[in-house]
């Protein structure tokens, strides 16, 4: 069980610059245009639909 632990974990301790990247990366995506909007709705109802089966 260690083994599996110790293969899996991450090696990067620190991100000292990832908010300023995130940040950067989804000003240059903008926002969500109308079709992602649509999918996204779509997803949601499947997926609580398949909740309530």
């Amino acid at each position: 069980m260690f083994n599996f632990i110790k293969g899996f974990t991450s090696k990067i301790k620190k991100t000292p610059n990832a908010k300023e990247y995130a940040d950067k990366e989804l000003h240059q995506m903008g926002s969500f245009s109308i079709s992602e909007k649509v999918m996204s709705i779509i997803f949601i109802v499947a997926l609580l639909l398949y909740i309530k089966n």
